[in-house]
């Protein structure tokens, strides 16, 4: 009989962890790194914030990575990003493990909400160029274009590329501007009204759970008041 894998949460590891191997080669995220450091902020028409009192602020070109990587994953929420930030490994290795708060996610939105249009628009189409159909859907509603190119040919979700090329030609950037600009405004709208209405709580532990000692006794505790009080019981098996 073969042993179980249990998770190890006290492991190890010989040699420190390189940020670059979380992260598989083909990874989106690799893509919109290459992309953003293709130009200065300024290029983009991103406002370039001066550090040199205060506060260091967060380069802007991780922030509008953020944003990339957020729309591409119709991802609306600013607490959401920021959680990604801490906990998705795309998003630890585009921010390079920081973790800006929503307040200044949402900021760079606001201010530079014309400018990321312009940049999630071509890169849309670089990834149809490049024929990276799963992000082309990913980032676009993939189910209207496919129904749109259907009604013309019978395709598969990975020929999708191959299709618009050949059905727009020349004309495939005019018609992927209109559709990605349509697409970025309700998305846009989306992450306006998140911002408003959004009021989740904070999923992190507060700081007197932070001992795990602490954390396991109260768990313990609370159980056992449970199981007093409740026909379920929810004894918690031991923990070594």
């Amino acid at each position: 009989m073969s042993k179980k894998i249990y998770a190890d949460q006290n492991q190890v590891f010989l040699f420190p962890e390189n940020l670059e191997d979380w992260v598989p080669k083909n990874h989106e995220a690799r893509f919109i790194k290459e992309f953003v450091y293709s130009y200065m902020p300024e290029e983009l028409g991103i406002i370039v914030r001066d550090g040199d009192t205060g506060r260091p602020p967060f380069c802007e070109r991780m922030l509008l990575s953020i944003w990339l990587y957020g729309s591409m994953n119709r991802i609306k929420s600013t607490r959401q990003l920021e959680k990604l930030c801490r906990n998705d490994f795309g998003m630890v290795w585009l921010t390079g493990n920081n973790k800006p708060d929503h307040i200044t996610i949402w900021r760079f939105f606001s201010e530079n909400k014309k400018a990321i249009k312009n940049v999630f628009k071509k890169s849309v189409q670089l990834a149809i160029n490049m024929e990276l159909t799963g992000m082309v859907i990913n980032a676009l509603d993939g189910t209207k274009i496919i129904a749109d190119v259907r009604q013309k040919k019978d395709i598969h979700r990975e020929d999708l590329c191959k299709v618009l090329k050949e059905m727009y030609g020349e004309k495939i950037g005019q018609k992927l501007d209109e559709i990605s600009e349509k697409e970025f405004d309700v998305y846009a709208k989306d992450v306006e009204n998140a911002h408003k209405t959004d009021n989740s709580a904070d999923p992190r532990l507060p700081e007197k759970f932070a001992d795990p000692k602490r954390l396991r006794e109260a768990i313990a505790e609370n159980l056992r008041q449970l199981d007093e009080t409740s026909t379920v019981s929810l004894t918690p098996a031991r923990i070594t």
